[in-house]
C-alpha cells in the first residue's frame, strides 16, 4: 500500500468529517435504572483536561461496532461483546479544526472491571448521572442524556416504570 505524506494526510483530515464512535459504559442502580457512567480524564487534545468517553476514529475496513469494541479495548483494556452494544444515536461534533460524525453506543457493565488506561488518559472514574463533572465536552453531556432517555424507554417497555415517568417518555418519542 502506498502512503501519502503525513502533512498531506493531516491537511485532508482537517477538511473532511471523520467517522467516529463513542461508548457510554453504564452500571445500573437496583430499582432505579441507570446509576453510573464511566468517564475518562484526557491528558491530550482534543478535550485535554476534560472528562470524556472511550472512543475515536473508525478505521478503514472496520464496522462501527468493531471500532467501538476496539476503542474500549485500547483505551480501557476491557474486552466487551459486540452483541451487547446498543446504538444510541449519531451526532455531529464540531471541535476546533475538526468535524466528527459520532456514532454513540452504550453497554451495561456489571461488577468492577479492572481498567488499564492508555496514554491519552490519566484517570477513569464512575460518576453518578446526577453528579457529572463540569469539565465535559457538550457532546459527552448530550450522549449521557441520550443513554438516560434510552434507559427510561427500556424500563417503560419492560413495565419497570413509575406512572410519573411514562408521560415524559411518550411525549418525547
Amino acid at each position: 500500500m502506498k502512503w501519502i505524506p503525513e502533512e498531506t494526510y493531516n491537511e485532508i483530515w482537517r477538511q473532511v468529517p471523520r467517522a467516529c464512535v463513542d461508548v457510554v459504559l453504564t452500571q445500573r442502580t437496583p430499582n432505579f435504572g441507570l446509576g453510573k457512567v464511566l468517564l475518562l480524564h484526557r491528558v491530550i487534545e482534543p478535550g485535554k483536561d476534560c472528562w470524556c468517553l472511550p472512543g475515536g476514529e473508525i478505521k478503514r475496513g472496520e464496522t462501527n461496532k468493531q471500532a467501538a469494541v476496539r476503542k474500549v479495548e485500547e483505551e480501557l483494556g476491557l474486552a466487551i461483546d459486540i452483541d451487547d452494544l446498543r446504538l444510541i444515536g449519531v451526532e455531529d461534533a464540531f471541535i476546533p479544526q475538526r468535524h466528527d460524525v459520532v456514532i454513540t453506543y452504550t453497554i451495561l457493565v456489571s461488577g468492577s472491571p479492572e481498567i488499564k488506561l492508555d496514554f491519552q488518559h490519566d484517570e477513569a472514574r464512575w460518576f453518578s448521572i446526577y453528579g457529572l463533572p463540569l469539565q465535559m465536552l457538550d457532546i459527552v453531556r448530550r450522549q449521557i442524556n441520550d443513554v438516560e432517555e434510552y434507559d427510561k424507554w427500556l424500563r417503560f417497555k419492560n413495565g419497570q416504570h413509575k406512572a410519573s415517568s411514562v408521560r415524559s417518555i411518550v411525549l418525547k418519542a
